[in-house]
């Protein structure tokens, strides 16, 4: 005996997998849209408010050698930042690594700090032009290393 049509109750209407994986690739793509939102914006704010970097990217504004080696302003491409303790818990150092690319090439701003009580002190910068020169903007430019056998 086969129910009537009328016994059955109404078909509802499906859409298959298409809702569910739509639903879970957008949750997918905010999550992920927002972390790299976050963390974009946390390091522009971290960098920003770093009185260390605001110093060195001062003298990289208006140092003499710095902008008649670039040509003029040398604009930050890459910043690196490394920090670690001195021997003897003396304190920390802090080195940056500056990318700078102006209308004469390529060049990099490398910087080592010192900060010892609780009082920091620049003790290197040195600036490789675009040509592939060093200079000593403060500081002595390190002897070449010793080439390996």
């Amino acid at each position: 005996m086969e129910p009537s049509d009328q016994e059955l109750p109404p078909q509802r209407r499906r859409h298959g997998c298409l809702w569910g994986c739509f639903w879970v690739a957008l949750l997918f793509v905010l999550v992920v849209g927002g972390t790299v939102g976050f963390t974009a914006w946390n390091i522009y704010q971290g960098f920003r408010s770093d009185p260390q970097l605001l110093a060195i990217l001062d003298v990289t504004r208006n140092n003499g050698t710095v902008r008649a080696e670039f040509g003029g302003t040398a604009y930050v491409m890459e910043v690196e930042r490394k920090s670690f303790p001195l021997p003897m818990h003396e304190g920390r150092a802090t080195t940056y690594r500056l990318v700078l690319i102006g209308r004469s090439g390529k060049g990099e701003l490398n910087v080592r700090l010192e900060t010892r009580t609780g009082r920091t002190k620049t003790v290197t910068m040195i600036l490789t032009a675009p040509d592939g020169q060093t200079h000593a903007l403060l500081g002595k430019v390190p002897e070449k290393p010793l080439p390996s056998i």
